[in-house]
């Protein structure tokens, strides 16, 4: 009978789908069971103001001055860029309203970009 479980479980153990099955179980209930402890309120004060974990929220991260100015000198060089080397007038067009729908988004919030996007 051992023969028989050592052998099935070489069988299972060499399929290449084994490993990434137990990884995504594992990340799911590891979601579930973080989703839990913070529901449920068991989490220490200090360690929620701690440094080490983040507690912003949502929209937090878009606000962080630090990552918008980042991405908006790099919106700024790809538009710049864009202008130097694209010549149809579609093509720039389409990188204006591009780069104009990020600075509304960074500066109004998410719901600006509707008002873009729908822009003429």
């Amino acid at each position: 009978m051992t023969v028989y479980i050592r052998k099935w479980l070489t069988i299972l153990g060499d399929t290449f789908w084994l490993l990434p099955g137990v990884l995504v179980v594992f990340g799911i209930v590891l979601a579930l069971v973080m989703v839990g402890l913070d529901r449920s309120g068991a989490v220490p004060q200090w360690l929620i103001d701690s440094p080490w974990l983040y507690n912003g929220g949502g929209t937090g991260v878009e606000r962080d001055p630090g990552r918008l100015a980042e991405l908006q000198r790099h919106a700024d060089l790809l538009a710049g860029d864009a202008e130097r080397s694209l010549t149809t007038p579609d093509d720039l067009e389409v990188v204006r309203t591009r780069h104009a729908g990020f600075a509304a988004v960074r500066l109004k919030g998410s719901l600006a970009l509707l008002a873009v996007a729908r822009r003429p």
